[in-house]
């Protein structure tokens, strides 16, 4: 669905990062833009997701930082990615939500989530879209 009408997929790009995007053949009215500049340490950051199925719930959090895993995942992951954790509640049903800077922009996407009784992560594999890809959505 787009602004409420029935879309049809018309293509897909896939980042090699477990990223892909839907092209369709409808234009978005209202959409978030990806942001330019990569997530800095520190910086405050929100998503909007459905945790445990409860639709639309807003979290706020820090991006902590990243590190680089080296073991391919065949049809998901690429060989060499970074995994962004972020300090920030997230939990089943928040997969796939955008991760936003400052200025609404995408800075991530939701991946994984690491909790215990005393620590709580929530992890992003790093966008890995080209110009070209991006270039696609109307």
């Amino acid at each position: 669905m787009v602004d409420g009408e029935l879309a049809v997929i018309t293509g897909k790009v896939f980042d090699g990062n477990d990223h892909e995007l839907m092209i369709v053949d409808k234009t978005f009215r209202h959409f978030a833009r990806f942001a330019e500049t990569k997530v800095k340490i520190g910086q405050r950051v929100w998503i909007r997701g459905n945790p445990k199925g409860i639709p639309n719930m807003l979290r706020e959090g820090i991006f902590s930082g990243s590190f680089k895993v080296t073991a391919p995942v065949p049809g998901i992951m690429d060989g060499v990615y970074f995994i962004h954790m972020y300090n920030l509640n997230s939990t089943g049903g928040d997969s796939g939500a955008a991760v936003f800077n400052n200025n609404g922009e995408i800075v991530d996407v939701v991946s994984v989530s690491y909790l215990d009784e005393n620590f709580h992560l929530m992890g992003a594999f790093e966008l890995n879209f080209k110009e070209t890809d991006l270039a696609k959505i109307k």
